[in-house]
């Protein structure tokens, strides 16, 4: 978002920040529709937001403020430090604060310490990063030794973080919020922040720009709800960073059910929240095929992105302390539970998944609908699979070549030997579409 503010200077214009936001968050959304619900974007535009709204009048008040108490000469040596570190920290945070409410259900006050402390090395740490990585195109030793000039600044950084989160690790948790809150909070601050009188604000709500603004927001808002409407349709969504089937089934009335949590935490939110409706951020069923770390660890934080309504254990969650945990957790948040058996089944009406078990684990899910068979395996079986129009499966030596319409393999393994499988590694994310009697694939 700061580019349009480089390009100006570069071309000896004066920008203009509010432009500059405008015109960015235009751009980036005509490319990627759906990016207004991601939080990432989200807390961005509003924090750039705030500060461009209010930077400039505080900056104005506060150095006004220490003129009159501690002279002109000490307010010119410390007013620009307390508006960097303190000002910035608070204005950003404040800006940002309904949204982290909102997604993250909890609040820590550790930035006021956290940013005063991080923010001076941060210039030093991208500057010198950048000049490393732009030297290390043309040589990649001479990249390599200044890489090591940066490293110490970086480090730095990590440190710091990891030892405020280790000595404050308390949180302000706040229940789930409707994001009616989230507007009314920052209608609420903008009457606080630009402190209008009614007949003002009547009449900037009335101009012809803020109408076209909200028009087109609203736009925005009912393309994306009409888009996510159920269209009758099984539609499965097979991740490529995981070496397990990780998938996001949606059926055909428009539940989600997520299976497998095999990836780093910050990348499964990712996934999840730029898949799921942008006004129903709700997984109806979570399945968890088995109790490693791996396919464990990034579901903790899964309930302060999303709505979990139940969630189906395929291995026994007494096993490993981790599962206990997250068993524990998901308890806390008053989230059913159910240790799979093998007898149970999802109808979708039309349409149904079942289970496949063996000595009480999960093997693999088999998804119907009409004339579709689907079989997601997660563990080698005993028995051939039967024509399938689609399996998805986790490489292993000795994989005997399959006759399903559609074949994906997960992880990594010998090529030659599955030619015409599709390798989920090689994609952020495949999709399988059926109405029960013709299948559409796309990959991305």
């Amino acid at each position: 978002m700061g580019s349009f503010t480089v390009i100006a200077s570069a071309i000896a214009r004066r920008g203009n920040s509010l432009n500059n936001l405008g015109l960015s968050v235009l751009l980036m959304t005509l490319i990627n529709p759906h990016l207004p619900w991601d939080v990432g974007f989200q807390l961005s535009a509003m924090a750039t937001l705030g500060l461009a709204l209010l930077m400039t009048p505080l900056r104005a008040r506060l150095t006004l403020w220490m003129n009159a108490r501690v002279g002109e000469e000490a307010s010119a040596r410390f007013s620009n430090w307390i508006g960097d570190y303190i000002l910035v920290t608070l204005v950003a945070q404040l800006s940002v604060l309904p949204l982290l409410l909102y997604h993250f259900r909890s609040f820590s006050w550790v930035f006021l310490i956290a940013n005063p402390l991080i923010l001076p090395v941060q210039p030093l740490v991208m500057i010198l990063g950048l000049v490393a990585m732009a030297v290390g195109l043309v040589s990649l030793t001479l990249g390599k030794i200044l890489a090591w000039i940066a490293w110490p600044f970086a480090a730095f950084t990590n440190r710091m973080v990891f030892w405020l989160a280790s000595s404050f690790p308390h949180r302000l948790q706040v229940p789930r919020l409707e994001f009616s809150w989230v507007l009314l909070a920052y209608l609420v601050l903008a009457i606080l922040v630009l402190g209008l009188p009614w007949r003002k604000w009547l009449g900037l709500l009335t101009k012809p720009a803020f109408i076209l603004v909200a028009l087109g927001s609203l736009s925005l808002a009912l393309w994306a709800s009409v888009a996510a409407l159920p269209d009758g349709q099984l539609q499965l969504t097979i991740f490529g960073q995981s070496a397990t089937p990780m998938l996001l089934v949606r059926n055909p009335v428009g539940y989600y059910i997520l299976v497998n949590g095999e990836s780093e935490p910050s990348i499964l939110s990712e996934q999840i929240e730029s898949l799921l409706p942008p006004f129903r951020r709700e997984l109806e069923v979570v399945i968890i095929p088995g109790c490693r770390q791996d396919q464990l660890s990034s579901l903790f934080g899964l309930t302060r992105q999303v709505k979990v309504g139940q969630v189906l254990w395929g291995c026994d969650p007494e096993d490993r302390q981790i599962s206990k945990r997250l068993w524990s957790s998901f308890a806390d948040e008053g989230i059913a539970q159910t240790r799979l058996t093998g007898d149970e089944l999802l109808d979708f009406q039309p349409g149904s998944l079942s289970f496949e078990m063996a000595d009480e684990k999960l093997q693999a899910l088999v998804l119907k609908q009409v004339g579709f068979t689907g079989w997601v395996i997660f563990e080698e079986v005993g028995e051939p699979v039967p024509a399938a129009s689609l399996l998805v499966q986790p490489w292993q030596e000795g994989l005997r070549q399959s006759q399903a319409q559609v074949w994906v393999l997960t992880g990594e393994g010998e090529r030659e030997a599955a030619e015409n499988a599709f390798w989920a590694a090689d994609y952020h994310w495949l999709r399988v579409e059926t109405n029960g009697q013709e299948l559409w694939l796309r990959k991305n």
